[in-house]
């Protein structure tokens, strides 16, 4: 960024006392009048009035550009170009005469007949008039720039009320539809005849186009720094559409919205009228509006706008009456008004059906952390997802209508009126820059919304940054741009040290201010409530930031500033409990009905790639949680609202519905090695060879990844998820490779749905226990600065819900959750210690274990001994044979006659045969006894000291 841009960011100065405006006696400087001489000489290159040559438009060019080379001049910006009224109308009338004409060339006509139906010709246009549109394009950046330059100065309130009121700023706004609309509709030529050079041509003027949309968000930017009117104005613009209303859902698509929607166009009115009764300029920008309206009414340029709302500054007696101010600056709404305007007036805030809409939607959680709901609430909550899930699959089978999406024309955009103007163009610009040229859009709604960069309250207590930022989530094309630029975040895999990020965490801070991130979630989720979308899981990652930054330092936090993140983790936590957790819950209880045998795998309504997103967002979520845990003021939160319950579902639940993944396979009589999520990609197993596109394997990773990251909510790295990252294909308990692509694409083209949602069935949900036991062991951990016991509530809550049993089943090894035993470890020991319900549990844990330990043992020296006359009968019989050979034989059939027994060995799937050796030396026995089964007892309690 240039001196000039960066230099925008900083908060606008006071205007100094010193009048701009120019005397008429002192006349114009040679660098206004080299400006205004090529602005001249450029209108009549756009109008055709009278038609110039291309010398003339050169030697023009060549002015703009040490016009453009002046503004970088901190005296040239503020003294000459700022304050200058021409400078502003002739760039005015140049971008009203130009985008029509670039538009007509670059996209097709505006109106007629034709309109939009040259879309899929956009390209070859441009090829056709190549030279002319980058001519074209050329000359409005450099227009651009310099609007943009002349806007950083130290008497910045000036020149940005001279943009307002020229209209500028409409014309602005109309160069960004422009440009979306051109590098958006415009692809590469498609006739058969395609060459290499159009495909250059198109490029390069996509790229310009995306200059100059860079150069007016920057503007923009300017504009807008500083300036509540300017802010209110650019909302006005961008944000109320005269279509404002969510698109038609496809059928049982979309989330039911959760709250009633603000009246559109009675918030349009009221925005319009309190632009109107505080549109008072600037006095220096007056006394040059005035001067410029008394000298240069009949001259070239032209006159100002004269139905503009701030044209009541420079024309008293005009059309436009000055607004009347009230003397009570106590807000009182009047239903019972004569007119919207007596009501809006004595009002004063900006917008009443705003303000309303906002307090419908923060409800009762703004003044005071409602209950969470009951464990026993919850049990029955997961009753309720278990059917509404089964019936919502039979819905989808059924279910087939689409309602395709019509059509939207530019030529509104770009020829109509202003109020004509639609605002939801905004929304495409994130799939236009990359992240160093998107950073003025971040930057424009940031300095709209975030505190930190407003005036403070007006005169009647409004915080105009607030309810801008009520407004920016209020209205559907803000929410859509909010939406957007969270996905953008995402897709570009954005981290902290990237300015976009950086901005998007300020924006979400400004939204957390007004208690609006609740509101925020459930407008950006997916239609699965379980499957966090992509939006979600960049404004989950921006609030877990927003919540480590607060609690680095909770000493200095103030009260209030707690109790708002308290109703921050009391909402997160609750859609943890009443939406995940039964979801989730439900979809586990039907694997487990399929592992049972009770259901069909082809009644399992959701495929491979679901499985892997819902599992993702389980992930993202819980390390929120443990985030939240390590906090003692927010831990307290967990514990007092019996957090314990839901992590010990997910687990009983895991351990119904996935078999554990051994290391040795012995379910066919012979030892087969099991392959291990995350191991080597080129090693040899038995999945490779199972399906013969093993070819694509080593390359199916990174595009797998590149998949998700584009669609899914996969975004940033997950240290619980690392053994998916290696090979994402065995997540899940039958053979499948369908971790590329490829095989997707494939499997869809073979019409096998069934077999996909098969596999779906069998996913496994690895590296889910780890983040939930990690849970667990923070909960449970003893107070600062002792080493135990537990947490005695936590073990209360853990014993009640049955969790001893579920903890211990995480200790026999499964590969699909590599990391739960060392931490299943660290939850027994806190959960034991110092807990004589817990030590009494596990005291009949051995007495059942001792009694099956000594009938083990029992039944194994019966079989010894039997074994053991067995051999002396047969070595009896082979002394009395003479030959050597038989002899040999005997021996071979003395051990075939050995008896066998079948034991189980955690890691090892199936019974594990064992032929017991006769012990005819009488050596002391080792490990396992058999002589009354004490080895065996002692082996369990050296276990488990």
């Amino acid at each position: 960024m240039s001196a000039a841009e960066s230099s925008s960011a900083q908060p606008a100065t006071s205007a100094p006392t010193l009048s701009l405006a120019p005397s008429p006696s002192r006349g114009e400087s040679i660098e206004e009048k080299c400006l205004l001489a090529s602005l001249i000489t450029i209108e009549c290159h756009f109008t055709g009035r009278p038609v110039l040559g291309p010398k003339s438009t050169c030697q023009a060019i060549t002015l703009l550009s040490k016009s453009l080379a002046k503004t970088q001049d901190e005296d040239v910006r503020t003294r000459k170009f700022g304050p200058n009224v021409e400078m502003w109308v002739y760039l005015r009338k140049i971008f009203q005469a130009a985008i029509p004409s670039l538009a007509n060339r670059a996209l097709g006509p505006l109106e007629g007949p034709d309109v939009a139906a040259s879309y899929p010709q956009s390209a070859n246009l441009i090829v056709k008039n190549f030279a002319t549109i980058k001519e074209d394009v050329q000359i409005l950046d450099i227009l651009m720039q310099i609007a943009r330059n002349v806007l950083v100065s130290d008497s910045r309130p000036v020149p940005q009320d001279l943009c307002a009121a020229s209209r500028f700023d409409k014309m602005a706004y109309k160069t960004i539809v422009l440009c979306a609309y051109v590098t958006n509709n415009s692809k590469a030529p498609g006739s058969e005849d395609t060459t290499a050079e159009s495909f250059e041509k198109v490029l390069e003027i996509h790229d310009l186009f995306k200059r100059l949309l860079v150069t007016t968000l920057q503007q923009t930017h300017n504009w807008v720094v500083g300036h509540s009117w300017n802010k209110n104005q650019l909302f006005l613009d961008v944000l109320f559409d005269e279509t404002e209303s969510e698109q038609a859902p496809d059928s049982g698509t979309l989330v039911k919205p959760r709250w009633t929607e603000p009246d559109t166009e009675v918030a349009r009115v009221e925005v319009q009228n309190w632009l109107a009764r505080n549109s008072t300029l600037d006095p220096s920008a007056t006394t040059l509006l005035k001067d410029y309206t008394d000298h240069h009414i009949n001259k070239p340029p032209g006159p100002l706008e004269p139905l503009s709302p701030l044209a009541w500054n420079w024309a008293p007696n005009g059309p436009v009456d000055p607004p009347t101010q009230e003397e009570n600056a106590t807000p009182v709404w009047d239903p019972n008004a004569t007119t919207k305007w007596d009501q809006d007036r004595r009002y004063l805030r900006t917008s009443h059906e705003i303000d309303t809409w906002w307090t419908t939607v923060v409800g009762s959680n703004f003044e005071d952390v409602t209950t969470m709901q009951s464990v026993q609430a919850a049990k029955e909550e997961l009753l309720t997802a278990r059917k509404t899930l089964l019936e919502s699959w039979a819905e989808e089978d059924t279910s087939s209508a689409k309602d395709p999406s019509s059509p939207i024309s530019y030529g509104s955009r770009l020829h109509h009126d202003d109020d004509a103007m639609t605002s939801g163009i905004l929304t495409e610009i994130p799939n236009i820059l990359d992240p160093r040229q998107i950073e003025a859009l971040y930057m424009i709604i940031k300095t709209c919304i975030l505190d930190s960069h407003g005036d403070g309250l007006t005169p009647c207590g409004e915080n105009l940054q607030k309810t801008r930022c009520k407004m920016f989530l209020a209205l559907n094309s803000g929410r859509s741009l909010f939406k957007e630029m969270l996905v953008y975040v995402g897709i570009w895999v954005l981290d902290d040290t990237a300015l976009v990020y950086q901005v998007m965490r300020d924006i979400v801070l400004a939204l957390h201010h007004n208690s609006l991130i609740p509101t925020a979630w459930h407008r950006v989720s997916s239609y699965k409530s379980f499957v966090l979308s992509p939006a979600q899981s960049v404004l989950l990652r921006l609030v877990g930031d927003i919540f480590c930054s607060t609690t680095s330092h909770m000493e200095d936090v103030s009260q209030q500033e707690k109790n708002r993140l308290f109703k921050l983790i009391h909402f997160f936590f609750s859609f943890f409990r009443t939406s995940l957790v039964p979801e989730y819950l439900a979809v586990m209880h039907v694997q487990a009905q399929i592992r049972e045998g009770k259901m069909q795998a082809s009644e399992f309504r959701m495929d491979y790639w679901e499985m892997q997103r819902a599992k993702a967002a389980l992930i993202q979520y819980l390390e929120f949680i443990e985030m939240v845990a390590e906090v003692p003021e927010t831990r307290k939160l967990l514990i007092e609202w019996e957090a314990p319950y839901d992590l010990i579902a997910i687990l009983t639940a895991l351990e119904a519905a996935v078999p554990k993944l051994p290391l040795v396979d012995m379910s066919s009589g012979q030892p087969k090695a099991v392959r291990q999520p995350g191991s080597s990609i080129g090693s040899s197993s038995p999945r490779e060879h199972q399906h013969h596109h093993g070819h694509h394997h080593h390359h199916s990773h990174h595009a797998h990844h590149y998949h998700h990251l584009h669609h899914d909510s996969r975004y940033f790295h997950d240290a619980h998820s690392d053994l998916d990252s290696d090979n994402e294909s065995f997540d899940s308990t039958g053979p499948m490779d369908m971790s590329s692509q490829h095989s997707r694409d494939m499997c869809r083209e073979q019409g096998s749905r069934e077999s996909y949602r098969e596999q779906g069935s069998k996913y496994a949900w690895a590296g889910t226990k780890a983040p939930i036991l990690t849970i667990l062991a923070t909960l449970l951990q003893p107070p600062p600065g002792r080493s135990t016991p537990g947490n005695p509530d936590v073990q209360r809550q853990v014993l009640q819900y049955n969790g001893l049993s579920t903890l211990l089943n995480c200790v026999s090894y499964d590969g699909y959750q590599p990391l739960s035993r060392e931490r299943v470890t660290l939850c027994l020991k806190w959960l034991v210690e110092g807990n004589k319900d817990a030590a009494e549990w596990f005291k009949e844990l051995f007495k059942h274990t001792e009694a099956a330990g000594k009938a083990f043992a029992a039944d194994l020296a019966r079989e010894t001994r039997e074994a053991a006359a067995d051999l002396q009968k047969q070595r009896r019989a082979a002394l009395a044979m003479q030959a050597g050979g038989t002899a040999a034989g005997g021996s071979s059939t003395a051990q075939q006659n050995t008896p066998v027994t079948s034991v189980r060995v955690d890691g090892v799937q199936g019974q594990l045969p064992v032929r017991v050796k006769p012990n005819t030396k009488r050596e002391e026995p080792r490990g396992v006894g058999i002589q009354g089964g004490g080895g065996l007892t002692q082996m369990e309690e050296d276990f488990m000291a």
